[in-house]
């Protein structure tokens, strides 16, 4: 059928191949064959097909550069959050590196397949499709691994637990304590590299305060001895500093972290993780599908994660504004290009290391069924009507749409004029013109994923 090319760019760097790894993550779809390339464009964009989303529920929290935790179904165009970078940039990639800020480009709502995650830190709702960073162990590369190739023991990369301001009177004490004597700092590069929060007291009333407060909330610290001061010392490294400011309502040492972004390109701890213990389906649900500029988010503490066409590009992080003009290096006014993957690189975005996204992972049975149907009906032998597909349905189908782009036969000649004055018939008059195109006539819902199985 159309083709994608998949031997010709895993052998080489292209933009399908980014990497390169020999995994192709974009489709070219050709015009060849009698397919109406500007229509399926079209189909693709409006589809709706989830390899071209990633979608949490309404109520799922979302870490935002106010440190605060909002439900992605309120985030808005413009909005910022606190993220990281798709790819480490190492020789050997890995999914998730350095914390980034990030912001939203585009938000929708739409129903999707979905299952509910639960973990030993929490549960959540995602479409099958949804993206994780999936811990791969100490020496190892994390990967991307859907939702619905999660199982229980599966480790997902965790940044910290979601939380909430405080408005207790214990909470605001230590507010004014930390912004009055508390320290802020943020070492890169130095022997004692890390993110630091810490607060001086001699010991006394107000040092015993600080530690009965600090362990009423939770918050785990140590207390360091320097002569006859002690500090102290908030554990636990940049998640920790981000929710105590979160938590505690400081307004100079949380003012002076948000307005310098002072965790954009930080390193964290890698092993630090949820661990599955179910995943269950939930059925079709309405989900929020958000585009970030890192393409990634933080989504309840879990490190959670195109169409072109003739010198046009359709983008989800960009739907709202339609078909836009694309001034690429390839036009593609040849064939429709669309993007299903990703590499580490951060060119194009979504599933890279498998196909399942495009239905080879599925239950295609019923759709492979209505395609061996269609071949049958158009005169050609796709085997049995079983839904498996094989040689014969592939041969059925190539000899089909091989047939649809071919022309009928020229009609018979046209009969001699008729007799002159002198007794001389006319000329034969001219061949008629060639028959129509035969025609496979696949139902209107397959036209799109006929051709993602097919590939």
């Amino acid at each position: 059928m159309w083709t994608i090319g998949d031997q010709a760019h895993a052998s080489g760097a292209s933009d399908h191949n980014p990497n390169p790894a020999g995994v192709v993550c974009a489709i070219d779809v050709l015009g060849d064959k009698g397919l109406d390339l500007a229509e399926f464009a079209e189909q693709v964009r409006t589809s709706r097909h989830p390899a071209l989303k990633y979608c949490l529920t309404p109520e799922t929290r979302v870490l935002c550069a106010d440190l605060r935790w909002r439900p992605i179904g309120d985030l808005r165009v413009g909005e910022r959050l606190i993220s990281f970078d798709e790819f480490t940039t190492a020789a050997r990639p890995s999914a998730g590196g350095n914390i980034r800020t990030a912001v939203v480009e585009a938000t929708e709502r739409i129903d999707l397949p979905a299952v509910k995650i639960r973990t030993d830190r929490g549960e959540v709702v995602a479409s099958t499709d949804h993206m994780w960073v999936q811990y791969g162990g100490r020496g190892a590369r994390n990967r991307w691994i859907e939702s619905r190739a999660l199982r229980a023991g599966d480790e997902i990369r965790y940044f910290a637990d979601p939380w909430t301001e405080e408005t207790s009177r214990d909470a605001g004490w230590l507010a004014g304590l930390f912004d009055g004597e508390g320290n802020l700092t943020m070492r890169r590069g130095a022997a004692k590299s890390g993110a630091g929060l810490t607060v001086a007291q001699k010991p006394g009333l107000a040092m015993d305060e600080i530690k009965r407060i600090l362990a009423d909330l939770g918050i785990q610290f140590a207390i360091d001895q320097n002569g006859v001061v002690q500090s102290a010392r908030i554990l636990g490294g940049l998640p920790a500093v981000l929710s105590f400011l979160g938590r505690v309502p400081s307004l100079r040492l949380r003012a002076k972290m948000i307005g310098g972004e002072l965790w954009s390109g930080w390193r964290v701890r890698a092993n630090d993780v949820a661990v599955v213990e179910s995943v269950e389906s939930v059925g079709v649900t309405e989900v929020v599908s958000v585009q970030t500029s890192t393409r990634t988010l933080i989504a309840e503490g879990m490190w959670s994660h195109n169409c072109i066409y003739n010198r046009r590009i359709w983008s989800t992080s960009r739907a709202s504004e339609g078909w836009r003009r694309y001034a690429g290096s390839n036009p593609h006014t040849t064939h429709v290009h669309v993007s299903v993957g990703t590499g580490p690189d951060g060119k194009s975005t979504g599933p890279y290391d498998n196909t399942s996204s495009w239905g080879v992972g599925d239950d295609m049975s019923e759709v492979i069924k209505g395609i061996q149907t269609a071949v049958k009906a158009a005169g050609h032998d796709p085997g049995p009507i079983d839904g498996q597909w094989g040689p014969k349905t592939q041969a059925g189908l190539t000899a089909a749409l091989k047939a649809s782009g071919a022309r009928g036969p020229a009609g018979p000649q046209g009969a001699a004029g008729p007799t002159g004055p002198r007794g001389e018939r006319g000329e034969p008059g001219p061949k008629g013109d060639r028959g129509p195109a035969g025609e496979l006539v696949l139902p209107a819902q397959l036209t799109v994923t006929a051709v993602n199985r097919v590939i």
